[in-house]
């Protein structure tokens, strides 16, 4: 079967496996909820995380989306997989990280789904598509894949014992997020070359074109930053 065939497949069956989870797992917040009487306190909070979630999609959708072009020849492909796993980073991170405070805390409840949730799930798709950076055109679709999907867990599993362990500080997530996934990525990065030893560097040039998209992504991630980085507070 073609890796082409055997990433279609892969991502249904993963998809389907999340949507039946969510539909035994999850709940709506409060605030969302449609039998909550407290309008105010729902507008309140939607007021004040839905603009900083934007600010944080367009980080993670057009800045590192249009920052992955600088391989000319993976352009296409990078800003494809960086909104796929954007999209399925998201709703993994909910389920993993809900999982490990169960575990730690030893109570279990279903999951409420609210602003800050889908926030903390965007900043796990911006780890994972830093270890993507130094993944680019030497994996194919299936093997980033799964090889995202462990991300996800492990990563999730890190900032739990990070955050509710140690009860550590991490200012714009410098330790869980930008540390944890250039760690990852070099190391995957690194066992992979050992294996792929017929790496052409025709494959990993830029171009004026590509760069300058590159460059656009960059800004697009400088302005937003404010945003990124008050959202835990």
């Amino acid at each position: 079967m073609s890796s082409k065939y055997k990433f279609s497949i892969a991502a249904l069956i993963l998809e389907v496996a999340i949507i039946v989870l969510y539909g035994g797992l999850t709940k709506y917040h409060e605030a969302a909820s449609a039998d909550n009487e407290n309008e105010e306190e729902a507008q309140k909070q939607t007021n004040f995380f839905y603009p900083i979630l934007q600010d944080i999609n367009v980080m993670i959708i057009i800045g590192f989306g249009f920052l992955m072009v600088f391989l000319h020849k993976h352009s296409f492909s990078s800003v494809s997989f960086t909104f796929f796993i954007s999209a399925l980073a998201v709703q993994m991170y909910i389920l993993w990280c809900c999982l490990w405070e169960s575990v730690i805390k030893e109570h279990y409840e279903k999951i409420d789904v609210s602003y800050f949730e889908i926030i903390c799930g965007l900043y796990c798709a911006g780890a994972i598509l830093i270890s993507y950076g130094a993944l680019l055109g030497k994996i194919t679709a299936f093997q980033f894949l799964i090889l995202a999907s462990i991300e996800v867990a492990v990563y999730s599993l890190n900032e739990t014992i990070l955050y509710d362990g140690i009860l550590a500080t991490d200012i714009g997530g410098s330790i869980a997020i930008h540390l944890f996934g250039s760690c990852f990525g070099i190391a995957a990065s690194i066992m992979i070359s050992k294996r792929n030893k017929a790496d052409k560097s025709d494959d990993f040039e830029s171009t004026k074109s590509s760069d300058t998209w590159a460059l656009i992504g960059t800004i697009f991630l400088w302005l937003f930053w404010p945003s990124f980085n008050a959202s835990p507070s």
